[in-house]
């Protein structure tokens, strides 16, 4: 892993655990799903592969991260979010 990677992973790590969109409320992964039905992204589809293989880390390429960030951002945030608070490191390739 280049050191690029390691600070993007040890910054993703220390950010907030709980969505500050709401309140600072960790939500639940249904809550979470149930919010995400309306994306027009994939967004779900990572929550769902943490909650079915339990990984401490996903790898994502950085470029799907940035059209998250510019397409979805309310909906990033809060999958942002929820991966922090359930300790899911996310490393951007």
């Amino acid at each position: 892993m280049s050191a690029s990677h390691l600070l993007r992973v040890v910054g993703f790590a220390n950010r907030l655990r709980a969505d500050p969109l709401d309140g600072g409320h960790v939500i639940t992964h249904d809550e979470l799903l149930a919010d995400l039905q309306d994306s027009k992204t994939d967004l779900a589809r990572v929550v769902e592969a943490v909650i079915r293989d339990r990984v401490p880390y996903i790898v994502v390429p950085s470029a799907a991260v940035k059209a998250w960030e510019r397409r979805e951002p309310h909906h990033w945030a809060k999958v942002s979010a929820w991966l922090a608070a359930q300790n899911v490191v996310m490393v951007q390739v």
